[in-house]
């Protein structure tokens, strides 16, 4: 059977949706109208689209929650090219360290020893006698080693401003922005951590929600500690994500982020986000339509009478539970699954799969089946010629939908070479490059469902 294709609403259109949504939700919930971000962020709201000079259409109160609560409108840390990104800084010459410098190559290899042996004190004291503050905050080893070491001194006010000054970052070569961004992340984990254990509340909120929507680049999973910690000081990941998703595209930064407030979503569903992922589905971004039909799916959950209360395990981030939705809305949540599963893009057809396990039915199960031939095919590099590591993401989908009824698929990831990789390459295609229907100007997303693949997201600018 061919599915008739839909017309998809233009991204000004579902930003106009998302708008509404913000209203609806903002109205629902009791807990928005008296935020605890709100008052501790009252003026950084009230003046942030002022300092961010926006001269456009009115900000909804969740993007200006957005702005002010990740520090975008109003820190002086952040850059602009990313907004997380602190390697902006251009030091005066005098603050510049030249390693090649016999005397500060020295003075940089004892630092460096005492770190390497965890001498924290000595570090501290050789540091702060042969260089000035700017020249330790300039340069991101010296910052990093230092701040680290105020950290295990348990002098989290010393290390605090070590770590969250801007430094000046220089290029490395080929595969040095991957370096560069994993020091990046570093930089901020430990100004996180410095700003928490000196109960400096605004600034652990600003860097914990830069570590949550620009995660390490070696590991793009969600940081459940900052995740808590956020909302344990009354943080709304939610009203923070439906910030981003609101904001227009010509706003500074905010929209980069749209995967990764789509990822939180998609992570914690609940019945006040109907509308929102309802919103979402209609995006002609399949990112964003993926990761909206996962949501709806989640909200349409129908346990079988005879199945274990979680049969997912923890395979999901979330555990699926019964909501009100009516027949009518389950029907065609239903339909979107079944139109995803014949979709030409691998990451719909893997969202729809998921869908439908979710959703339960023995015709759905058996819809299920019939991809578990699936042809698209993800490479990972291994560095060694004729031996391929493979993914195969739909396959996996699959192995993770059949779990609702107790059955075990193996999707045929693995290391492969000779003869087994060509029974294995066998009628697959390689989805390693394809990036259709995504938006390339983003600059981080997060891996938050098993069969999840990276996505080409922009490089450091500096």
């Amino acid at each position: 059977m061919r599915w008739k294709p839909r017309r998809k609403l233009s991204i000004c259109t579902v930003y106009w949706l998302f708008g509404l949504m913000g209203l609806f939700l903002g109205a629902s919930r009791c807990g928005w109208a008296k935020d605890i971000v709100e008052s501790l962020f009252h003026e950084e709201i009230a003046h942030a689209a002022e300092a961010m000079e926006w001269h456009g259409e009115p900000l909804s109160r969740d993007t200006l929650y957005a702005l002010a609560a990740t520090g975008i409108s109003w820190e002086p840390f952040w850059g602009r090219a990313h907004l997380f990104w602190m390697g902006w800084a251009r030091c005066d010459r005098k603050d510049l360290l030249d390693k090649k410098n016999k005397q500060v190559g020295q003075r940089f290899a004892e630092i460096e020893a005492s770190y390497a042996s965890q001498d924290w004190g000595h570090v501290v004291d050789l540091a702060t006698r042969d260089f000035s503050f700017r020249a330790i905050t300039c340069n991101p080893d010296l910052k990093l080693a230092v701040g680290e070491s105020f950290l295990q001194l348990d002098r989290p006010e010393r290390a605090f401003p070590v770590l969250a000054s801007a430094y000046q970052a220089e290029r490395m070569g080929r595969g040095g922005d991957a370096i560069l961004e994993e020091t990046d992340w570093k930089i901020r984990r430990g100004a996180f951590e410095a700003a928490r254990a000196a109960h400096l509340t605004k600034e652990a909120v600003v860097f914990g929600l830069s570590l949550l929507f620009q995660p390490s680049a070696e590991n793009s999973q969600v940081d459940h500690e900052v995740l808590t910690y956020l909302e344990q000081q009354g943080v709304s990941i939610e009203r923070v994500a439906l910030g981003i998703l609101q904001a227009p595209a010509r706003l500074t930064g905010l929209p980069a982020y749209s995967y990764v407030a789509a990822d939180l979503l998609a992570m914690r569903p609940r019945p006040e986000l109907l509308p929102v992922f309802m919103a979402m589905s209609q995006s002609g971004d399949v990112y964003l339509r993926a990761r909206a039909l996962i949501g709806l799916a989640a909200l349409a959950y129908q346990p079988n009478s005879n199945m274990q209360e979680n049969p997912f395990g923890e395979a999901l981030p979330f555990t699926p539970t019964v909501t009100g939705l009516s027949a009518d809305q389950r029907a065609q949540i239903e339909d979107m699954a079944l139109r995803a599963i014949h979709d030409g893009n691998y990451r719909l057809r893997a969202a729809g799969v998921l869908a439908l396990g979710l959703i339960g039915g023995e015709e759905n199960r058996a819809s299920i089946v019939k991809l578990e031939r699936d042809p698209a095919c993800y490479v990972i590099p291994t560095g060694v010629r004729g031996l391929e590591q493979l993914r195969f993401p739909v396959r996996e989908a699959v192995a993770l939908a059949l779990k609702r009824w107790g059955v075990t698929f193996d999707p045929g990831d693995g290391t492969y070479s000779g003869r087994a990789l060509v029974e294995a390459r066998r009628r697959t295609r390689d989805v390693t490059h394809d990036f259709g229907g995504i938006n390339r100007s983003m600059v981080s997303a997060l891996l938050v469902f098993p069969f999840d693949t990276p996505l080409p997201l922009s490089p450091v600018r500096f």
